[in-house]
């Protein structure tokens, strides 16, 4: 009788905030919410949810706004999804709210398996996500026909805009952190001024990974900053992101300069091992805004083809009086193919740039013949170790004028001095198959100095240096061994302080020399000094740093600090 009674009590107490609550369209509000007896509407079990709850919304058409009511813990979160192998699709038709879920100020929240469709109105938006909210995360959802107007032809006028998911961090005493959107298959909007995935204010540690976006009338994912999303300017600024491995495709605006990815003044970013194609630029790196600047954004390992205007852009081309600036960014080791088919830029374009890295890419512009189209100076651009490439006369563009041969470029620039021009022997280009043939010479032939991240990965998703040396495009040949779920990690560096001493661990010794910046939270440079190879430590001296939040940077790795 004393088992059974522990045994009961051991039975019951797992069960504590481990509640399974069912929603059917042919349920009942007034039913127990079970299995059986499933309530009639989503918002009715959200208004009832409780720390550690599940959710099953049973198969069949749901047409709610949908707000969350209740936050999750860490060990107990709220889960909101199908039933297994019943499709629940959230249907914004003829509802009154503008979005399909709203999740406001509330952490420890999952939504997986669902499908968001058919909401048309100007600011519409399926999943939102704003205020100070945590630990949040959008996984394995199809989203689609989600548009700023019920009228196709409507034009796309200032204030006109949807999104399929936003992340606003609004609250100006505390941002949102740890969101993860992943495995998500968004489609067939009409967003307008929006953009299909768009992560805005103050945001911090999140992780756009494994969607397929495509079909947009603007951008697929835009880290945007400085938008007026937080009303403390000083707050209104993504940072510590994570892009990556997702395949963004005919996402086309031209006046909108839509971009398969687009990040627009954010801070401490990386993308990595993405797919764009097809879209009007690949990747876009900017600050739209006069006086601020895109602070140390960093592109690895994507392949960007046959997109209209240009594969990538990085600064904008009248600074400082209409943009602000792109510092200590880098674009390394992509693979650029076919690109500027409206013979409008180039592979490449850049603007204004200041400690900017453009090394080991692949940049083969097919039967397009205009490689680099640079429209402004900048400051210590640094170019070299690329592999150029067009089957007709190759062309570069420096400060508006034309240039017709490589050593001329590389004469008049005074960059590029280890690249070289010839064609990569990619396996089959015109059918997208960018991998590197076993006589491609772009096969070990990358940045000398080249450090591969904790766990960095090729366009395979395969180990990234194979014989020492770095290959250059996105293609490492013949890796042998993949590391399928790559993280954003701090893993690699951690800190010290000591009196008015800062001190920077490696857990490896520094392989190769390298910067080690140091900025404050609103990106302004504070300290860079010099990790030389062998160095497993690092100290900035004297700092007197004030109480608040800095991040450190070195190679793409991101480290925040707490003082």
């Amino acid at each position: 009788m004393h088992k059974l009674f522990l045994l009961l009590l051991l039975l019951s107490s797992t069960a504590i905030g481990q509640t399974h609550n069912y929603v059917s369209p042919a349920g009942n509000n007034t039913n127990a919410g079970t299995l059986l007896q499933p309530w009639r509407t989503a918002q009715y079990a959200l208004d009832h949810a409780t720390p550690g709850c599940t959710i099953y919304l049973m198969g069949g058409t749901y047409r709610e706004n949908l707000e969350m009511t209740v936050s999750g813990t860490a060990s107990q979160p709220v889960t909101l999804t199908s039933y297994s192998g019943q499709a629940a699709v959230i249907d914004g038709t003829n509802t009154s709210g503008n979005h399909l879920l709203k999740i406001s100020g509330k952490q420890n929240i999952s939504v997986h398996h669902l499908e968001f469709a058919n909401f048309s109105k100007n600011n519409a938006c399926a999943i939102l996500i704003d205020g100070n909210s945590a630990a949040v995360t959008i996984s394995n959802n199809r989203i689609h026909d989600i548009n700023f107007s019920a009228n196709a032809a409507e034009p796309v006028l200032p204030g006109k805009s949807a999104h399929a998911i936003a992340v606003f961090g609004t609250d100006v005493a505390s941002g949102i952190t740890s969101v993860e959107l992943s495995s998500n298959e968004i489609f067939s909007c009409r967003t307008g001024k929006g953009h299909a995935v768009e992560i805005a204010g103050d945001v911090e540690n999140f992780i756009v990974r494994k969607n397929t976006i495509y079909s947009i009338t603007n951008s697929g994912i835009a880290i945007i900053a400085y938008n007026g999303i937080n009303a403390d300017a000083l707050r209104d600024r993504p940072k510590n992101g994570l892009i990556a491995m997702n395949t963004v495709s005919n996402c086309v605006s031209l006046p909108e300069n839509a971009a398969g990815i687009l990040v627009d003044g954010a801070m401490l970013c990386r993308i990595e091992n993405n797919s764009l194609h097809e879209n009007t630029v690949g990747i876009f790196v900017c600050c739209s805004t006069v006086g601020r600047a895109a602070l140390s954004i960093h592109g690895r390992n994507n392949v960007i083809y046959r997109n209209n205007a240009a594969g990538i852009i990085l600064g904008g081309n009248n600074y400082p009086a209409g943009c602000g600036a792109l510092e200590e960014c880098s674009m390394n080791c992509n693979t650029l193919f076919d690109n500027n088919l409206s013979i409008v830029a180039a592979e490449i374009v850049l603007g204004f740039t200041s400690n900017t890295t453009v090394n080991s890419n692949i940049i083969d512009g097919f039967s397009n013949m205009v490689l680099v189209k640079s429209e402004m100076n900048g400051n210590a651009l640094k170019m070299n170790f690329n592999l150029y490439y067009t089957q007709s006369i190759p062309e570069f563009s420096w400060n508006g004028n034309s240039i017709f041969s490589f050593t001329a470029w590389q004469f008049i620039t005074h960059a590029d001095s280890s690249s070289f021009y010839g064609d990569p022997h990619m396996v089959s280009p015109s059918s997208a198959n960018l991998h590197l043939e076993m006589h491609s010479p772009a096969i070990d032939r990358g940045d000398s100095l080249y450090v591969a991240m904790i766990n960095e990965v090729d366009m395979d998703t395969m180990t990234r240096v194979q014989n020492g040396r770095v290959d250059i495009g996105a293609d490492e040949y013949g890796t042998t061994v993949g590391i399928t779920n790559p993280e954003r990690s701090n893993a690699s560096m951690y800190y010290e302080l000591s009196g008015t001493d800062l001190i920077i661990h490696f857990s490896v010794p520094q392989l190769n020399n390298a910067t080690v910046y140091l900025f404050d939270v609103t990106g302004k440079t504070i300290g860079a000094i010099e990790a030389k190879k062998g160095d497993a430590s690092v100290k900035f001296s004297k700092l007197n740093l004030a109480g608040g939040i800095y991040f450190v940077a070195v190679n793409g790795a991101t480290l925040k600090i707490v003082q």
